[in-house]
């Protein structure tokens, strides 16, 4: 996680950065402010994936804040639609332009903000979600009927089963019986 957190008011038109070397988080109050606690989570994701990822590569730390940001089985309906929000802002080209994203820091090897990818991760990461979102349930409602059907055939196997093992073994009884019925005399 980050050394320390500062507030910094030179830093343009960008809400956040992370030294790497350092670890201190530095936030553009007048940027900050202004965003929603979710929008707020993702950037802090992503920040930590330039720490965590040791990069300059806002492509690489995108998609790591992704990964973290939609934690598929542990959102609830509501949180996911908010959060697929967020990123649907978060890919708006124009939006990043505004945050001073679209170009490399001075001095860096970084290349150029990658919005291409940034958006095919998204998707990917949407896709992944759909199903939680009651999207597909048709084949999700599909497959467990054709689980039932399967597990009521193998009910009815056993029962079939049961029901010859009781009338081979009720014609044992009975020839038995007759037997020693045919002794006795």
């Amino acid at each position: 996680m980050y050394s320390s957190v500062a507030y910094n008011n030179n830093l343009g038109d960008v809400p956040a950065r992370v030294n790497r070397v350092t670890g201190e988080l530095q936030l553009n109050p007048r940027i900050w402010e202004s965003l929603s606690r979710d929008y707020k989570n993702y950037i802090l994701y992503h920040e930590d994936g330039h720490l965590v990822l040791q990069t300059t590569d806002e492509a690489e730390a995108n998609r790591y804040a992704i990964d973290k940001f939609l934690p598929i089985a542990e959102l609830s309906d509501n949180e996911m639609e908010r959060r697929i929000l967020v990123l649907t802002e978060i890919t708006d080209i124009n939006k990043t332009k505004a945050f001073g994203r679209n170009k490399p820091d001075p001095g860096s090897n970084e290349s150029n903000f990658d919005p291409i990818s940034l958006i095919v991760t998204a998707i990917g990461g949407i896709v992944q979600t759909l199903p939680n979102l009651g999207v597909g349930s048709k084949s999700r409602i599909k497959e467990a009927q054709a689980a039932a059907a399967a597990a009521a055939q193998i009910e009815d196997a056993k029962a079939k089963s049961t029901t010859k093992i009781m009338v081979v073994g009720g014609f044992m009884l009975i020839a038995v019986i007759i037997i020693y019925l045919s002794l006795k005399k």
